[in-house]
């Protein structure tokens, strides 16, 4: 019973670690600069755009989200970054009219962070097939 005690007690200790430090990343991040964060937010799109196109370009498969896009990108004339997108302002569509009112503005950044992601994936599949 001891031990068991004794794993509880270094258990809750190795939580309040990792919480601290959670706590203390979290409040770091709110005194970036907003540049700053869209700077990071815009290169973390194009590095998973960049992996999404490399597991493509691999066969590998897709993820669920992107499996849709790449399928209509496989029989029709329009690319994957081009279907992604059609897609994702479709996704936007279907929120603001679930949202109405509660659809903030700051929401509608995300039709020009999906144009930078789906002209991403193009780029990338152009780079990856040759």
């Amino acid at each position: 019973m001891r031990g068991i005690r004794k794993l509880i007690l270094l258990t809750n200790d190795w939580r309040s670690n990792i919480l601290g430090c959670t706590s203390y990343i979290i409040e770091r991040s709110v005194h970036l600069s907003i540049l700053k964060r869209y700077s990071i937010f815009i290169i973390a799109i194009i590095i998973q755009s960049s992996g999404i196109s490399l597991v493509v370009k691999s066969m590998l498969g897709t993820s669920p989200i992107s499996s849709f896009p790449y399928v209509l990108s496989l029989a029709f004339p329009f690319s994957l970054g081009q279907f992604t997108f059609a897609i994702n302002m479709l996704l936007v569509l279907g929120q603001v009219l679930l949202l109405r009112r509660d659809f903030d503005r700051v929401q509608w950044l995300q039709i020009p962070m999906t144009m930078i992601f789906a002209y991403a994936i193009d780029v990338f599949m152009d780079i990856w097939s040759s």
